[in-house]
């Protein structure tokens, strides 16, 4: 990557942060919470999407790589410890 052109990126270092860039059509996304595995939190999700909606506008994107930080993992999944309250993630048993 020689463009590393920083478009969007959360700044909560807690709870992870997608890391956005471009070089030249190809535009590169990186889940980056190494520490769970790139679990996706909900400010990382808000990131992802304003990112991809950015890309599907630019006509000179031609092709999105989304990779996970580190060699441990792509990614985890949600991250359900950073969800706990959120009726989301409940079981659907426990709904009212």
């Amino acid at each position: 990557m020689t463009d590393h052109t920083n478009i969007a990126s959360s700044q909560l270092e807690a709870s992870g942060r997608v890391k956005v860039s471009r070089s030249g059509a190809i535009a590169w996304i990186v889940l980056d919470n190494v520490r769970k595995h790139n679990a996706i939190s909900l400010e990382m999700w808000r990131s992802l999407t304003e990112a991809l909606a950015s890309f599907e506008t630019d006509s000179d994107v031609r092709c999105v790589v989304i990779r996970g930080e580190g060699d441990q993992a792509f990614c985890a999944g949600a991250d359900i410890v950073q969800n706990q309250g959120s009726t989301a993630c409940k079981p659907w048993r426990t709904r009212k």
